[in-house]
């Protein structure tokens, strides 16, 4: 008698005689085979399944957390603007010789001030500018100095460092 390569498997010649006892060991071996395969099946699904449910909560997490982020970002859209909050203030001061500071109800990421006959602006600047001499920001507006320009060393002489000059009113607009 032969025998497959690969399960083997009897293979009956003609002249060989079929045994009851080869035949059911065939049978044996064949079911032993298939319910291997059956479980090496069933473990793949349920590993398969369990890494699938995994995979669903870091993705549910991730849509939780883009949900909470956009929300925060809308809140922040909303704070930073509506009808009632403009991304701006426009205001004016009147200066006192001395320092005075403007409340704007923010700490401005811009601002522009001009005064007096003047139609250009005095000052353009940021938090981030360099202008301690005459101005400076708070968490809620900004305070102005009146310095001479003979009190800044190495000040250019175009330089007009007054944004508090007693009496000149100033306009400002200060940006969110």
């Amino acid at each position: 008698m032969n025998y497959t390569k690969n399960y083997h498997l009897p293979q009956w010649d003609e002249n060989d005689r079929v045994m009851r006892t080869d035949f059911n060991q065939m049978c044996a071996d064949m079911e032993g085979g298939l319910l291997k395969t059956a479980r090496d099946a069933a473990e793949a699904v349920t590993a398969a399944a369990a890494d699938a449910a995994k995979a669903s909560q870091k993705a549910q997490a991730t849509a939780d957390k883009a949900v909470q982020d956009a929300a925060k970002a809308q809140a922040k859209a909303d704070a930073a603007y509506s009808p009632n909050q403009p991304p701006y203030v426009v205001g004016s001061y009147r200066g006192n010789g001395s320092t005075l500071t403007i409340s704007v109800g923010f700490q401005p990421r811009f601002l522009a001030v001009s005064g007096g006959n003047s139609p250009y602006f005095q000052v353009l600047a940021g938090p981030e500018t360099k202008c301690a001499e005459h101005l400076t920001f708070t968490s809620s507006g900004f305070t102005v100095k009146a310095v001479r320009q003979e009190d800044i060393p190495g000040a250019p002489v175009e330089l007009e460092p007054y944004l508090c000059r007693s009496g000149t009113t100033y306009n400002y607009i200060a940006f969110r």
